[in-house]
């Protein structure tokens, strides 16, 4: 019966507009939770163990983050149906997320110089390694971002990329030097002798498009040999993910100089207050300040 629930949730996920990747990320945390638990018969002491348990395993506070989010959502469906009720899961998610959120805040982030993030990249073999490599340090995307790019995304007409439309994002497009471009330009030859015009950007095996685990890999294999990543550490100084690449990205044209309001248009951070939505950045200005800022690599 459980598993029938999941796939009546899906269908409803589909019929709202969801994505096919936030659908398969959402599916694939709830049957962890309902290989364990009837969902039906779950309160507040249920959910207490399973936070501790993802708290056991280590995952971090966007992990757990989406696994609740999923979670909720599926219960409010459940709601909706007639099925429950009410929502279990939200009293239990506001009251714990924060706390986890919390603890986490207190690591460090690793940062890595220049010439250590030259080194990564250089350090990969394999062509399409090397250019997922800079266009995440060179951008700030986030993991998400950068797995759902098309061929089409890029505009070799003036070095910028344009990301789809998530909620996260306020603004869409990024810009990328001649670098990054080069890099770029000699995957894109490769893929399309591999793959065909057209598509996914990054492809694996089958010419599919790769998944987040399989960019997160390419990334952390990546620092790992460059002496940068701890596979076996808990301390976040010690080990270096995707994300680290926009922390890079942000703290190095900080460094530089950009100002902040350039570097939050790039990063597409919300834009949380009115003088934001009215704040206009000329999109030239933004383009010289980020190519007089961004660190060259050399590679």
């Amino acid at each position: 019966m459980a598993m029938d629930l999941l796939d009546a949730y899906q269908a409803d996920c589909r019929l709202r507009g969801m994505s096919e990747a936030t659908i398969y990320q959402y599916v694939r945390s709830l049957a962890r939770f309902i290989d364990k638990y009837d969902p039906m018969k779950v309160g507040r002491s249920e959910l207490q163990e399973y936070i501790a348990d993802l708290r056991e395993s280590g995952i971090k506070y966007g992990t757990m983050s989406n696994y609740l989010k999923a979670l909720s959502g599926f219960y409010e469906w459940l709601v909706f149906e007639g099925r429950l009720k009410e929502n279990p899961v939200r009293p239990v998610r506001r009251r714990y997320l924060m706390a986890y959120k919390a603890d986490e805040d207190k690591s460090i982030r690793q940062i890595i110089s220049v010439e250590d993030a030259a080194r990564m990249v250089a350090g990969a073999i394999d062509i399409r390694d090397r250019a997922i490599l800079i266009l995440l340090l060179k951008t700030g995307i986030r993991i998400g971002e950068c797995r759902d790019l098309d061929v089409e995304s890029i505009r070799w007409s003036d070095n910028s990329i344009v990301l789809k439309n998530t909620k996260k994002r306020s603004n869409r497009v990024v810009y990328f030097d001649e670098e990054t471009a080069s890099l770029l330009r000699r995957w894109v030859t490769v893929r399309e002798m591999r793959a065909g015009p057209g598509g996914a950007l990054w492809v694996g095996r089958g010419n599919q498009r790769i998944t987040s685990d399989g960019i997160r890999s390419i990334v952390e294999r990546s620092a790992e040999l460059a002496g940068l990543h701890n596979p076996s550490s808990s301390k976040s100084e010690e080990r270096f993910t995707p994300h680290c690449c926009r922390h890079w990205f942000t703290t190095h044209l900080i460094r530089a100089g950009m100002p902040r309001d350039f570097v939050k248009e790039l990063r597409g951070d919300a834009r949380r207050e009115a003088i934001d939505i009215y704040n206009h950045i000329n999109r030239d200005e933004l383009r010289l300040s980020y190519l007089a800022c961004v660190p060259q690599l050399g590679v």
